[in-house]
């Protein structure tokens, strides 16, 4: 099968073949496994690109399959990872051309706070705001507020709001934590020590108070990967030469990376996560894996 025109088999085709292609083919230098390797076909093909929930994790191992037929020494996971296999990992992710040796952790947080009170009833809404506002990324020196992308929220405690409970008397309110080696029960908890509403009424006067309680789980941790030189120098030298530049980038969760128990592993790909993958996704994605493996495999300049 031949890809290198772009996107052109439908998702669920793709998940098929990259099952069928994820065999033993024992003495493989190179293992190749998309981010997510749970993803069933569940996106469309629209002049080109794919598009929905799985868009990404098809126009990767479209990619994929594309190089592994072509390069002896490459075995492709899909579906059943064979996580004991030896020799260096390949996760493709949407990196949007950056090189990921590292993954977030990720925690819940859970924040109760007081909705009535003796003396004077508070709008629920502004005690969610002060809630809200306190889980919001900020630095002194870096503009995370406008960070899209997310290059100055490397490395730093993020909160993704989640949902609101509502009891008798109390607002609970939940938040997915991305973690990092510095994130702490600490951390998190003072993040809420004292929360901040506006005084109806009061013009610009606010008044603080405390939470009931701040619960904090933590769950997969942050996962380093440690790659060879020999296959770190082949992923720099393949970013160079496709992309012009071999930046490094966090992996934003826990993926597949994460439960790999081999430190020979790295991530890199074309794209952004969402639901959309395009032909220079894919033109990205099978160029970069195309010279990491062939340099993997030791199939670098032969005929």
């Amino acid at each position: 099968m031949s890809d290198a025109t772009g996107l052109c088999r439908p998702p669920d085709a793709v998940v098929a073949a990259a099952r069928a292609a994820a065999d033993d083919r024992d003495g493989a230098a190179a293992h190749v496994v998309v981010a997510d390797p749970a993803a069933d076909g569940d996106a469309t093909l629209e002049d080109g690109r794919y598009e929905g929930p799985d868009a990404v994790a098809c126009g990767h191992l479209a990619a994929a399959l594309s190089v592994a037929d072509a390069t002896p020494g490459v075995r492709l996971h899909h579906g059943d990872v064979d996580l004991t296999a030896e020799g260096a990992w390949l996760v493709l992710a949407p990196l949007d051309g950056l090189i990921a040796t590292v993954a977030t952790g990720t925690a819940t947080a859970t924040v109760t706070v007081p909705i009535d009170e003796p003396a004077r009833i508070r709008p629920v809404r502004a005690r969610l705001d002060a809630v809200l506002a306190a889980a919001r990324a900020r630095h002194d020196h870096y503009p995370v507020a406008d960070d899209e992308r997310g290059v100055f929220r490397t490395g730093m405690t993020t909160f993704s709001f989640r949902e609101t409970i509502r009891e008798s008397g109390l607002l609970r309110v939940r938040f997915d934590v991305s973690t990092t080696p510095a994130t702490t029960r600490s951390e998190v908890t003072e993040r809420f020590a004292s929360l901040a509403i506006s005084d109806p009424g009061d013009g610009d006067e606010t008044s603080a108070f405390e939470p009931s309680g701040v619960d904090v789980t933590f769950e997969a941790g942050v996962e380093r990967a440690d790659p060879s030189v020999d296959v770190r120098d082949a992923v720099e030298t393949a970013h160079r030469a496709v992309v012009g530049d071999a930046g490094y980038e966090w992996l934003a969760r826990p993926t597949v990376f994460s439960r790999l128990p081999s430190a020979e592993k790295v991530a890199f790909g074309g794209g952004r996560p969402g639901d959309r993958f395009d032909g220079d996704d894919f033109e990205r994605t099978r160029a970069l894996l195309e010279r990491v493996t062939e340099r993997v495999s030791g199939r670098e300049g032969r005929a």
